[in-house]
């Protein structure tokens, strides 16, 4: 197995959804979300910018 060293300096895992939707199996219902980028997150991306 290979280790590759994180250089990124990220506060945490980076994984993010800005928005999420599905139909609901059973009610057929559309649902859906979305959420802005987490503090941390967005600092840290505005970092990567330079």
């Amino acid at each position: 197995m290979v280790t590759i060293a994180d250089t990124s300096k990220a506060p945490r895992i980076a994984r993010h959804a800005h928005e999420l939707g599905f139909v609901h199996p059973v009610t057929r219902a559309a649902l859906h979300w979305i959420s802005p980028l987490a503090a941390d997150l967005a600092a840290w991306w505005d970092k990567l910018k330079v």
